[in-house]
C-alpha cells in the first residue's frame, strides 16, 4: 500500500513539473511587431509607385521599418493624429515624386550611381506602412527643421 501512495505522489510531483515547464515556455514567447507592414494610404501611392525597389525593401523590412515602427507605438496617441494633415502631405508627396526632374525614370544612364538617383523617400515609405503614428513622428522633424534656424532645430 506504501509503494501505491509513493507511485501517486511521483505522478503528481511530474504533473506538476510539467505544467512549470509548459507556463515557463508560454512566459517567454516574444512577439516583434515590428515586422508588421501596414498598407499605405492611396494618397501615398505615388510615392510606392516611384521609390526605387532596394529603397522600398529597405522601407518595408529593413532597420528603417522597425525604427518607424518602434517610434510610431512609442509616441502612440501622444502626437496629435490629423487626418487632413496627412492626406494633405501624401498628395504633395506623391505629386513630387512624379515630376521627372526629381524623381528620373531611366535610371541606368547614371551607371555606379543609378541606386542613388532621385528623391529618397525611404524615410517617407517607412512612416507610412508603419502607421499614422509613425507618420506623426516623421512630420514632427519636417515641421521643427522649417519652424527653427539650423542651431535651434539641431538643439531641439
Amino acid at each position: 500500500m506504501a509503494f501505491v501512495g509513493s507511485a501517486i505522489s511521483k505522478i503528481v510531483a511530474s504533473v506538476a513539473t510539467l505544467q512549470n515547464e509548459t507556463t515557463f515556455s508560454l512566459s517567454s514567447l516574444n512577439l516583434d511587431f515590428t515586422l508588421i507592414k501596414l498598407e499605405a494610404p492611396i494618397e501615398y501611392k505615388g510615392v510606392g509607385n516611384n521609390i526605387y525597389s532596394a529603397r522600398k525593401h529597405d522601407a518595408e523590412a529593413e532597420g528603417l521599418h522597425k525604427t518607424a515602427r518602434k517610434l510610431g507605438a512609442l509616441f502612440d496617441g501622444k502626437a496629435s493624429i490629423a487626418v487632413a494633415l496627412f492626406r494633405a502631405y501624401g498628395t504633395r508627396v506623391s505629386q513630387l515624386c512624379e515630376v521627372e526632374r526629381f524623381n528620373p525614370t531611366e535610371r541606368s544612364r547614371h551607371g555606379l550611381f543609378s541606386k542613388h538617383v532621385g528623391a529618397d523617400s525611404t524615410s517617407i515609405w517607412a512612416a507610412v506602412t508603419s502607421g499614422d503614428g509613425a507618420v506623426a513622428i516623421h512630420l514632427l522633424p519636417c515641421m521643427i527643421a522649417r519652424i527653427f534656424t539650423g542651431p535651434q532645430a539641431v538643439s531641439l
